[in-house]
């Protein structure tokens, strides 16, 4: 954001249109917010993944034991209890809260 306000001060000087600047910066503001969202959906479900982690951590390791089936139910039940629960008490994300 603090670049595209610079962006606007330059061209301002060189008596170029500010709906025009606007026009020309929307595009590069636009990829900037798409990458930030990407980037953090990365780091937020790479944290709600150690903190799963962390929590559960023991309890799957005790229930290595069940069938696969059995396993990937119980594991993907506490994972999205877990993340819907952490969802909630973020303030911010760009993540769905499915």
């Amino acid at each position: 954001m603090l670049t595209i306000i610079q962006n606007l001060e330059y061209s301002e000087d060189n008596e170029y249109s500010f709906l025009q600047a606007l026009k020309d910066m929307y595009p590069n503001l636009t990829a900037d917010y798409s990458f930030t969202k990407d980037l953090y959906q990365i780091k937020a479900l790479a944290a709600i993944a150690n903190a799963f982690n962390k929590e559960h951590g023991d309890l799957l390791d005790e229930k290595d034991y069940l069938p696969q089936n059995d396993f990937d139910a119980l594991c993907y039940g506490l994972y999205s209890s877990y993340r819907s629960k952490y969802l909630q008490s973020t303030t911010y994300t760009f993540l769905e809260n499915d």
